[in-house]
């Protein structure tokens, strides 16, 4: 009797876990059901994504290829192009005016201000495309890899190589919006093709993407073309220097190899001797004149900084 007993709580037990199992796996497909109708689709998802802001060469109010704010260089091997990288949370309803405002404030980080921006676009651009460009960053000794993850912290006026453009990517803007973002026409490698979207543009980023959604691991956004700075709007340190000033005024003086001289501000040294041999001369120096022997040979050098606007 005792054995027939054990046997049939064992039937029992066997028959429960069966039950239990089935009614887990009932409750889970219901669940795994009610998630999938009330989950957030994926298009509405944010994304974080690395984003450049750049100028070309010879851009700004004195034609040079960048300008130097304060006291010195952004670059202590010369003059410069402005540029900046940053990353921004990019969400489904994020347009290239709000990475545009976004840009303009990091500028505003490093005391800069953005002034200009009616030539200015924003390319999505795939990272498998845009691979070229970061191995020449990366050839030429600067950071490479896109951003940091600190905004302020990325926050820089550096050097960089031009970019050629390919193709006929597709354009998007108020009057020419298709609000598809299919486009027509292949990246440089014959796969997603590069979307160029105007400043004003209503459509968010997102739409402008295949699948909907933009992928920040995969896309680039650059912002390109000419823009203006308040640091290009500047004068030679001679025409700012002030006896007795306290604190102490500073400059960084670099020699000009092309011209000759030595002793040329910081400034100058960005504008009037724009693609000259310029290297470092005196950093961080505490001048006791309103030194700066680009103005002073003003008839040599051409200085373009020496008169007051």
């Amino acid at each position: 009797a005792t054995g027939a007993g054990a046997q049939v709580y064992t039937e029992r037990m066997q028959k429960l876990e069966e039950r239990h199992k089935e009614g887990m796996g009932v409750l889970l497909s219901d669940l795994s059901g009610y998630l999938a109708s009330v989950a957030v689709p994926p298009t509405l998802l944010p994304t974080t994504a690395g984003v450049i802001m750049r100028r070309g060469p010879g851009v700004g109010s004195n034609g040079g290829s960048g300008s130097c704010g304060g006291g010195g260089c952004g670059g202590r091997d010369g003059p410069t192009k402005k540029e900046t990288r940053f990353q921004m949370r990019v969400l489904g309803v994020t347009t290239a005016a709000d990475v545009a405002e976004v840009a303009a404030k990091q500028f505003s980080l490093i005391g800069d201000e953005v002034t200009d921006m009616n030539d200015v676009v924003l390319v999505l651009r795939p990272r498998s495309n845009s691979a070229a460009a970061e191995a020449e960053t990366e050839a030429d000794g600067r950071v490479a890899g896109g951003v940091s993850d600190a905004d302020a912290a990325v926050m820089r006026l550096m050097a960089v190589g031009g970019e050629a453009s390919s193709g006929a990517p597709p354009t998007y803007g108020a009057a020419t919006d298709s609000g598809d973002g299919k486009g027509s026409g292949k990246g440089a490698a014959g796969g997603t093709p590069t979307i160029t979207v105007a400043l004003d543009c209503p459509t968010p980023l997102f739409k402008l993407v295949p699948d909907g959604r933009l992928d920040g691991g995969a896309w680039e956004l650059a912002l390109e073309g000419n823009f203006a700075v308040k640091s290009d709007a500047q004068m030679c340190f001679s025409l700012e220097f002030v006896k007795g000033a306290e604190p102490a005024q500073q400059c960084d003086y670099y020699q000009c190899k092309t011209c000759a001289i030595k002793w040329v501000c910081s400034r100058c040294a960005s504008t009037c001797h724009a693609g000259h041999e310029v290297v470092p001369f005196q950093m961080d120096h505490t001048p006791t004149w309103a030194c700066c022997y680009c103005a002073k040979k003003k008839a040599k050098t051409g200085c373009k900084l020496c008169q007051r606007s």
